[in-house]
């Protein structure tokens, strides 16, 4: 009788589950304004390029989406070494403005400066580690970063000027103070 009872409750049983799964489904999308860039230091302070894109990826399931706007130097398939990432909203307005001075900041971290090079863009959508992202369109431009140059003046900072270059203390190199601990050279030479 023991084994009829146990038969019948173990029987009786019915899993009720709930299966998330993840499938592959709307991908974002991203267009740039302008296209081609060439950035100078002294409009550091104004508007680079704006992105507007979309956050309407669907993985199957109602999830915790993380959009992020991919910069990469061009042919490069978005390698990690020459991929630099920045966080993007899920709230309107949908769209992302670097001013010069970030843009740049973004830019040297993958390209040389002074050079107009290919540079990719896209965004990433994603919902975990495991689960295969989204990815939007890819927008090419054409940026052309410069050298982050810090401008001293005296006596923080000392031109030398010396036969090689004249004798023009305003075209001089520069030493530099080092927190009242000695001057060192501050050219790019």
């Amino acid at each position: 009788m023991l084994i009829g009872v146990a038969a019948i409750a173990f029987s009786s049983c019915k899993k009720d589950e709930v299966r998330t799964v993840i499938n592959v489904g709307t991908a974002p999308t991203l267009t740039a304004t302008p296209t081609t860039l060439v950035l100078l230091q002294a409009n550091a302070n104004n508007n680079a390029i704006k992105f507007t894109y979309t956050t309407d990826a669907n993985f199957g399931f109602d999830a915790a989406v993380t959009y992020v706007l991919q910069i990469s130097k061009g042919g490069t398939s978005f390698a990690s070494a020459s991929t630099t990432e920045v966080g993007l909203s899920k709230t309107p307005p949908l769209e992302k403005t670097f001013k010069v001075v970030d843009f740049n900041r973004e830019l040297l971290k993958i390209i040389n400066y002074g050079v107009a090079t290919a540079v990719e863009v896209r965004v990433k959508a994603s919902v975990a580690a495991a689960a295969p992202a989204l990815y939007s369109n890819v927008v090419t431009l054409t940026c052309t970063a410069y050298p982050d140059l810090i401008t001293y003046s005296f006596p923080d900072a000392m031109n030398i000027p010396g036969d090689f270059q004249g004798w023009s203390p305003a075209t001089a190199p520069q030493i530099v103070n080092k927190n009242n601990g000695g001057y060192t050279n501050a050219t790019n030479n």
